[in-house]
């Protein structure tokens, strides 16, 4: 005769076993568990456009405007009409992909350079093997509008030491340049986060010095896809 209470009880015990065993070796972990990589860009704006860098000359027939539009940005230590010129950039990205309980294990800013100058702003030669080429990325303090953005009316920067990175633009302009902003990103991103993020300056770390010619260009925001800058983030769960 069949034992059919024997047989429940058997068959539950089974399918207990399957959900369980099941479950250990095919559930996925919770997706706020999962270490992750982010590329960040500047998304395009209702009107098509892209917003979110600019470079200014300290020149007094240029201070009063902003090159937001051009396909490429300049950081530089110049001349204009025999008389001594800074150029600097600004740039922001949206940075709200990146969750308050997330490390950022390292974030590296990709640009595209372009070694030939920029379009007759600056000539060809753009540094002297002799000097080194050092480049200063310093956290922005103040908000900051494009429209609004000159040499004249610039936000304030964090004068604090460990809230600015200094990098070597070597001599040969490699196509590609990777900075490693995980330092100053962690201050304005993630679970460290202390500061609001206003973007970054990028300036000449000679401007204030006699010697020329200096200078890094690279393609903005408004270069084609492939060019434009973005940031590459690392991210790991902190629960």
């Amino acid at each position: 005769m069949i034992n059919y209470r024997k047989l429940v009880v058997l068959g539950i015990a089974t399918l207990s076993y399957l959900m369980i065993s099941g479950c250990e070796h095919h559930c996925c972990p919770p997706a706020e568990n999962i270490e992750r990589t982010l590329e960040i860009r500047q998304p395009l704006t209702k009107t098509g456009e892209v917003d979110g860098d600019a470079y200014l000359n300290s020149h007094v027939t240029l201070e009063n405007i902003n090159g937001r539009f051009d396909i490429h940005n300049i950081v530089a230590k110049w001349t204009r009409f025999g008389e001594p010129v800074s150029y600097r950039t600004y740039l922001k990205l949206d940075l709200s992909e990146i969750k308050d309980n997330e490390e950022i294990e390292s974030a590296i800013l990709i640009l595209h350079t372009k070694p030939n100058g920029s379009d007759n702003k600056v000539p060809d030669n753009v540094c002297k093997d002799s000097i080194p080429n050092y480049i200063q990325v310093c956290l922005v303090e103040d908000s900051w509008d494009l429209e609004d953005l000159t040499w004249v009316h610039q936000p304030r920067i964090s004068p604090l030491p460990d809230e600015y990175l200094y990098f070597n633009i070597p001599s040969d302009f490699p196509p590609i340049m990777r900075l490693d902003l995980t330092a100053l990103v962690k201050k304005i991103a993630g679970k460290d986060k202390k500061d609001e993020n206003n973007g970054f300056l990028f300036r000449m770390y000679t401007e204030g010095d006699s010697e020329f010619y200096q200078s890094f260009v690279f393609y903005s925001i408004n270069a084609a896809r492939e060019k434009q800058p973005y940031l590459k983030v690392r991210l790991v769960p902190n629960n």
